[in-house]
């Protein structure tokens, strides 16, 4: 099964660097959806009653808001390979 990954990020955000460094380490493949830049993205999150960052969103229903290695490491085996 392939999973969907989105990762809502904001600029000049460490915690957000933080996460994407992260998940390359971990050769996670994700989508990055940059609502700073993007204010499309940044409703897209809203929509979902999220509003903070980093968010990642999983298949579409699965949420870790804010960067977790515990909840990532957990999804890990689930997620993906680059």
């Amino acid at each position: 099964m392939t999973h969907k990954i989105k990762v809502y990020i904001s600029e000049n955000n460490q915690e957000c660097e933080q996460l994407v460094t992260y998940l390359n380490e971990k050769n996670i493949a994700f989508q990055i959806k940059n609502v700073t830049a993007n204010k499309d993205e940044l409703h897209e999150l809203q929509k979902m009653n999220i509003y903070l960052t980093p968010a990642i969103i999983i298949n579409e229903k699965d949420q870790i808001i804010g960067f977790h290695k515990e909840s990532i490491d957990k999804y890990l085996q689930l997620m993906p390979k680059k």
